[in-house]
């Protein structure tokens, strides 16, 4: 199955997602979050993966940080295994996100950490090694996937966000109506909008490398991005917040500068906006994936998602620029999502 036929079935996945965690089995899965991380007992919640499975907590990280007194980390499984893993204590909850639930550094952690209670995991093989050593295993459902991640990414952005509502103690009833929402967006975006893309895509024809920028929740599409097109489109990419971004390179932007940014509603949207017309002044040409309307330029090629919530904006904005990776790696001459160095499934450390 091609990269773009799995996008396609994006909308599917999410849907099916949020049918199994509104029924008796997924729900009961749910409701043992709670058991396993209490504000009294837990220290800290350690997110460990690779890959997108490394920075996908991300997207709720700061709402740990500001509703709870659990100290979040977010590991790459290589370097916990290697310097981190000892300081596991009882009062520690490790969550091992892998799509495949075999990937070699996530795997070997857990393996370590077989004896240790309080292990959670998520990925899409409930029958894999990580998921058999996990105290609870929180299935992705995306089914097959061969290409780069794309229905396992955004499933595991689902789950995390109903595992942190599971544990500041906030209902999942809205968060699963805001799937659906997306789920919707992104069938209409493959069926309709593709030619917006398209544009796009010919608009950023001349980059040989390619920054991508956000704020917050949403800096997970950037580092999704950066991470998928130097799998997927063979070009160099960088993933930066806003900030980071104001504070040095900047100094690359202007007229053979390229990058994409994305501005969901709220605040930190407004920010970003600022930044993008900044950009542009210096003569950068930028991609916008955005919540709200905002004003032309010849620098600036605007495509508008919805729902724009910060919080579900990663999911919401997932169809389009996969589809924009996939129409890029076309005009490159290479067949899109399909490694060809690497595996699915890193085996090797």
């Amino acid at each position: 199955m091609s990269f773009i036929e799995e996008v396609g079935q994006q909308s599917n996945a999410l849907k099916e997602l949020v049918n199994y965690y509104t029924n008796s089995e997924g729900n009961k899965l749910l409701n043992k979050i709670p058991e396993l991380i209490s504000p009294k007992t837990t220290r800290s919640l350690i997110f460990i993966g690779m890959g997108t499975s490394c920075f996908a907590p991300l997207i709720i990280r700061d709402i740990l940080v500001t509703k709870t007194k659990i100290v979040p980390s977010i590991w790459d499984a290589g370097e916990f295994l290697h310097y981190a893993i000892n300081s596991v204590t009882n009062n520690d909850v490790v969550i091992a996100i892998s799509q495949s639930g075999e990937s070699i550094e996530t795997k070997k952690c857990v393996e370590r950490l077989k004896k240790h209670s309080r292990i959670i995991s998520i990925t899409n093989n409930s029958e894999s090694s990580i998921a058999k050593y996990s105290e609870l295993s929180l299935p992705i459902l995306a089914g097959n996937e061969v290409s780069i991640s794309n229905k396992t990414y955004t499933n595991t952005l689902a789950i995390l966000l109903l595992l942190c509502n599971k544990i500041v103690g906030l209902p999942v009833t809205r968060l699963m109506t805001h799937f659906i929402k997306c789920a919707d967006e992104m069938n209409n975006f493959f069926i309709n909008r593709k030619d917006e893309i398209k544009g796009a895509s010919k608009f950023l024809k001349s980059a040989t490398y390619l920054h991508f920028i956000a704020r917050g929740p949403v800096s997970v599409s950037a580092m999704q991005c950066s991470l998928t097109w130097m799998e997927g489109v063979g070009i160099s990419a960088t993933a930066f917040t806003g900030g980071s971004f104001r504070h040095g390179p900047f100094e690359l932007t202007g007229r053979n500068h390229y990058a994409v940014c994305f501005i969901p509603e709220g605040h930190n949207g407004i920010l970003i906006e600022k930044l993008v017309r900044d950009m542009s002044e210096s003569g950068s040409k930028i991609v916008v994936f955005t919540a709200k309307k905002i004003r032309a330029e010849s620098n600036i090629y605007s495509i508008e998602v919805s729902p724009g919530l910060e919080r579900i904006f990663p999911i919401t904005v997932a169809v389009p620029h996969e589809l924009l990776l996939a129409y890029m790696a076309q005009d490159r001459g290479l067949v899109p999502g399909k490694f060809r160095k690497c595996s699915k499934i890193t085996t090797v450390e």
